[in-house]
């Protein structure tokens, strides 16, 4: 005989599972530490390249203006701007990330504490039945 209350809950685990529950599972295969290292080097890795392409599309255009003017470019001086914005823009992206990933690992193992609980209900059904 069917049981609705049993129904309900696998179908509860089903919607979570094929919704949100497949990143939950990959998420809870780290620990916290890594999970945040993880995602905080992808950052770091991205904004590295972004400002890779800004500083040289900047230093691009002040060579172009270089060789129209024929004036000199102070190398050291770009280099130690540059060096400084990237250093601020890593550390603000490193701690925003770092906050974040964080966050999301603990909605993660709410989730997933929860999914267990409906689990451990669905068992308990299970071993009524026998």
């Amino acid at each position: 005989m069917l049981n609705e209350e049993k129904i309900k809950l696998m179908t509860k685990l089903a919607i979570y599972e094929k919704n949100i529950g497949y990143k939950d599972f990959e998420v809870n295969e780290y620990f916290k530490h890594d999970y945040i290292l993880k995602n905080n080097l992808k950052t770091r890795i991205f904004v590295t390249l972004a400002c890779a392409m800004l500083f040289g599309g900047h230093a691009l255009l002040e060579i172009f203006v270089f060789l129209e003017e024929r004036q000199s470019i102070d190398f050291i001086r770009y280099g130690l701007t540059y060096g400084a914005l990237y250093l601020v823009i890593i550390i603000c992206y490193s701690i925003l990330s770092t906050k974040i990933y964080a966050t999301e690992y603990k909605e993660t193992q709410l989730r997933l504490s929860g999914y267990k609980k409906v689990l451990k209900k669905l068992n308990q059904f299970s071993e009524e039945s026998h």
